[in-house]
């Protein structure tokens, strides 16, 4: 995180030392000649302006009521497939992800006060014993200072599971998991 802002408080300076020296320097006109062309240049496209969700669909904004975090519970669904939850962890939410093309899944996210490796070979281990069968061509994984990350997906009886482990810091792991039908 300190990466990143450093990086942004780089690139302020730099273009701040760009803008002053833009001021200060007289600008010189170019002496080249302009040639015309016939060809036709090219018209960018105009980008319409954002809309709200009753402006799309000229139907009210409907409001989901969201359940309290103490409310959650790990999902039956889950658990019928062979997914396991992680001892100690906590649900922070799980979503239906629906949209006008379809169902896309379910999504939970828990939070655990555990190691990262511990987090992660446990859910590596026990899908495998669960026969769930890891796609290696979409397993990744990233550590840099204190974050880790890994993500991969498994696939069991044309279902798919999406799971993505986060270090968010030492001893604090956040885990997502989306299950959907194939």
């Amino acid at each position: 995180m300190q990466k990143l802002i450093f990086c942004f408080i780089a690139l302020f300076v730099l273009f701040f030392a760009c803008k002053q020296n833009s001021k200060q320097e007289p600008q010189q006109e170019s002496k080249q000649q302009i040639s015309t062309t016939t060809e036709e240049l090219p018209v960018s496209t105009p980008i319409p302006p954002p809309q709200t969700p009753s402006q799309a669909n000229d139907k009210p904004y409907k409001k989901i009521d969201q359940a309290n975090t103490k409310d959650l519970v790990y999902p039956s669904e889950f658990t019928k497939w062979g997914i396991p939850q992680f001892k100690g962890a906590t649900m922070e939410n799980n979503i239906m992800l629906d949209g006008p093309q379809g169902q896309y899944g379910q999504r939970i996210r828990m939070n655990c006060k555990a190691e990262f490796n511990t987090v992660m070979d446990f859910y590596t281990k026990q899908l495998g014993k669960n026969d769930w069968t890891e796609n290696e061509n979409m397993k990744q994984s990233k550590e840099q200072d204190d974050i880790k990350f890994y993500s991969t997906n498994y696939e069991k009886d044309n279902r798919t599971l999406m799971l993505a482990i986060t270090q968010l810091a030492p001893g604090n792991i956040s885990v997502l998991q989306i299950l959907k039908d194939n």
